[in-house]
């Protein structure tokens, strides 16, 4: 095995412990330990996601990277695809399943990705999902979210928490 070859197994290895943690914390944060069990939180099937709107991120995680709200989760997940060479705009549209125009683009809604040559626009939390789980499974990383219901009516579950996690295979 060459020298990068274990580098990169050794950094695939930090991104799977991080999203390890990340997923725990998910799990602390939300109050699902084996002794309370779901009714004090719920875990989702993250292909068959609940109603996300009107929730908001306590914390999550894709590839290791962190993010504060759904638009950080896409936009680390943009960012983790550039960095791993992905760089063909329709090719990353097609399989995000998000509207990218390249360069710098800040009319219509959408905003520049720091540390990208992509511009996407804003996200409703169903859809920044979507696609952060459509890049974690693309790019084979881990993905976590745990969440809460605003109390607030047409959300799914007003003042519950809930997680969703994807370990890649």
């Amino acid at each position: 095995m060459t020298t990068d070859e274990r580098i990169e197994n050794l950094e695939r290895e930090l991104q799977a412990l991080r999203a390890e943690l990340v997923t725990g914390l998910t799990t602390l944060a939300t109050g699902l330990t084996k002794r309370q069990g779901p009714k004090d939180g719920m875990v989702f099937d993250p292909k068959n996601p609940p109603g996300l709107t009107f929730t908001r991120i306590i914390s999550a995680s894709i590839g290791g990277q962190d993010a504060r709200n759904w638009r950080d989760l896409a936009d680390a997940g943009f960012r983790l695809a550039w960095q791993q060479g992905h760089r063909d705009v329709a090719d990353i549209r097609n399989w995000s399943g998000a509207s990218i125009r390249p360069g710098k683009y800040t009319k219509e809604g959408f905003h520049p990705v720091r540390g990208t040559g992509l511009s996407v626009p804003g996200l409703s939390a169903p859809k920044a999902w979507e696609v952060s789980l459509r890049i974690a499974t693309k790019l084979r990383v881990p993905i976590a979210v745990g969440f809460r219901w605003r109390d607030k009516p047409g959300a799914a579950y007003p003042g519950k928490q809930g997680t969703m996690h994807w370990p890649p295979r």
